[in-house]
């Protein structure tokens, strides 16, 4: 059996690979929809869910999105997480790190923003909107740039304008430990992952999503996640809220998501192929 995990171009050619070779295989994080084709990742997780033999989904959700695209239900199996039990493996490594303080920056003194989607930074009004959205943040910003980001920053002209923003603090991309400690240290996230999603809501930093849909709909139900677009309005009443103290509060029911996910994949392919 070849387990793929999430909606990458390598965990799809790899599910191909092996069906094709008459391999079984097992997809993690099955079942996540965006219902947005735009993103490439989109199609990807179709594709990679027909394609599996075993769909171990991470939210409940998941599993009725499969149910509705008519995938047999006996080979889905809702377990939780995975990136939330890893998060907590690491923890302590993570809580150890104090990443901020390379920056002379306090806890929950500053924001993290993440930026690399296609919708967001590939036209240059967008990516325009975005750096509006970022200036518009009243404290410190940290800005790990992704090599695509600042490409295209180049190439529209306003790497000059994201450099006189006076709280900005762009650096390279971090190591995992590193950026988790970020993430657990932030007052705020500003992002267009749907991973970081998961990993603010474990640590109960509020996260606003340069999104308007997620393919992971139960942090933005527990209230972790607030859906902002590219809207400068419905992230300054979101800063509003969250200086009024309208934290996440919902940790322990996420983190709860990430408890015992790799037992119950081993023993369902355990129990799947012996």
């Amino acid at each position: 059996m070849v387990l793929v995990v999430g909606d990458v171009n390598s965990s799809l050619a790899a599910s191909i690979v092996a069906r094709k070779l008459g391999i079984p295989v097992a997809h993690v994080e099955a079942g996540l929809r965006s219902f947005d084709e735009s993103m490439p990742e989109e199609i990807n997780r179709k594709l990679i869910d027909c394609l599996s033999n075993l769909l171990f989904v991470s939210e409940p959700a998941g599993v009725e999105n499969l149910r509705r695209e008519g995938i047999d239900m006996a080979r889905v199996h809702l377990v939780g997480d995975i990136m939330l039990e890893t998060l907590q493996i690491f923890l302590p490594r993570i809580r150890k790190r104090r990443r901020w303080e390379d920056f002379h920056l306090s806890r929950a003194s500053y924001a993290l923003v993440t930026l690399h989607r296609a919708a967001n930074v590939d036209d240059p009004e967008a990516l325009s909107e975005i750096i509006d959205l970022v200036e518009s943040i009243p404290y410190p910003v940290i800005l790990p740039l992704h090599p695509r980001t600042g490409k295209r920053l180049e190439e529209f002209g306003l790497t000059a304008r994201i450099d006189t923003l006076p709280n900005l603090k762009l650096v390279p991309p971090q190591p995992y430990i590193d950026f988790l400690s970020l993430i657990e240290g932030a007052s705020l996230i500003l992002s267009d992952s749907g991973s970081i999603q998961s990993e603010a809501s474990f640590f109960n930093v509020p996260c606003l999503a340069c999104r308007e849909i997620t393919e992971h709909p139960v942090y933005a139900e527990r209230g972790a996640v607030t859906l902002v677009g590219r809207d400068k309005k419905r992230v300054i009443d979101a800063l509003a809220r969250i200086e009024q103290g309208h934290r996440p509060g919902s940790g322990d029911m996420i983190r709860e998501l990430g408890e015992g996910v790799a037992q119950r994949i081993v023993k369902i392919v355990s129990e799947t192929l012996l």
